[in-house]
């Protein structure tokens, strides 16, 4: 997976987790995993709201986001976070274009999306 990244001119990294890291163009890093056991690549992300937002504000907030939007999940965590994830289906394989069209797209709408949040975002 590192190798995809790679050879698109990216600089994909393992963090502490030992997860690979992206930065999309947009200047974010999300991270993708491939999930063998459930057969999926996922790319994931999170943000951390304000801290003066209550439970039903983030949930107002993170319902918006969903509300039309393709190509990224939107949810809020244990924690409180704001987490935004798809899943690709690698059952039938995929190819390096695939993967990474779908991260690029991704990474736009999660940034688009986060333009129209940024007063709840820090």
């Amino acid at each position: 997976m590192r190798d995809i990244f790679h050879s698109a001119y990216m600089r994909p990294e393992i963090d502490s987790d030992g997860d690979l890291a992206v930065r999309g163009r947009t200047g974010f890093t999300h991270i993708v995993q491939v999930q063998e056991r459930q057969g999926i690549i996922a790319i994931i992300c999170s943000f951390r709201f304000r801290d003066d937002l209550d439970h039903n504000e983030r949930l107002d907030a993170v319902n918006k986001l969903n509300d039309g939007k393709v190509l990224a999940r939107f949810s809020v965590t244990v924690t409180g976070s704001l987490y935004a994830d798809y899943h690709l289906l690698i059952e039938e394989g995929l190819t390096p274009f695939q993967i990474l069209n779908c991260f690029t797209r991704f990474d736009n709408v999660v940034v688009g999306s986060l333009e129209e949040m940024k007063d709840l975002i820090r």
